[in-house]
């Protein structure tokens, strides 16, 4: 199963030094190992699930939640004063199978890869 390490904090900041911002709670998760599960897919789905977990948590306790990734913070970058996630923890990357694609895609599945990484959790978490 993923790992989630939780860390009560007052205030945070960027490795770019961009704050400090206020803060509640920062969560860091870390994906499966390999030897345990094996499959990138599962890695993934596990990581997803967990990360449904800890939005939905947020959500039960009416605090907010945000993401934040791998070195993205040289510019302004979006904060929440209740709870962060760092993910730089969950780089994954892989192909494609046609297997994998809905019956009726059109592309060609050898041309198709998932990166999962610092930015693209924001898909899951919505609204800051």
């Amino acid at each position: 199963m993923a790992n989630t390490k939780s860390k009560l904090l007052t205030e945070w900041d960027t490795l770019h030094n961009n704050g400090p911002f206020p803060l509640k709670l920062l969560y860091q998760t870390k994906l499966e190992g390999e030897r345990v599960m094996p499959k990138k897919l599962d890695r993934y789905n596990d990581v997803a699930l967990e990360i449904q977990k800890l939005i939905r948590d947020s959500q039960q306790a009416g605090e907010g939640f945000r993401a934040y990734g791998s070195a993205w913070s040289m510019n302004n970058i979006a904060s929440h004063k209740d709870r962060m996630h760092y993910n730089g923890f969950m780089n994954l990357s892989m192909p494609i199978r046609a297997a994998d694609c809905h019956p009726e895609n059109t592309y060609d599945p050898t041309n198709l890869f998932l990166f999962e990484c610092g930015n693209t959790i924001k898909e899951l978490c919505g609204r800051a």
